[in-house]
């Protein structure tokens, strides 16, 4: 898997998120992605690499959206 393949995947996400995650919270976003990682058939050191980038991708975007809520309320 590469990190294109998540990328894409978080950007068909967030045009359709019911699609994805019955029920839309972050927790379930985050098993979402962890399941995603482990079903691909790659090595652990590979899954563990694309964990952290999707980790590292989320928390930006989860905080560049957070921020921008806040400002607007």
């Amino acid at each position: 898997m590469k990190s294109e393949n998540i990328e894409s995947l978080i950007k068909n996400i967030q045009l359709r998120p019911k699609m994805y995650l019955e029920d839309l919270s972050i927790k379930n976003l985050y098993f979402f992605l962890s399941g995603y990682i482990c079903a691909s058939n790659q090595s652990s050191d590979d899954v563990l690499s694309e964990s952290k980038k999707i980790d590292s991708i989320f928390h930006s975007e989860f905080t560049k959206r957070s921020k921008s809520w806040i400002l607007l309320h």
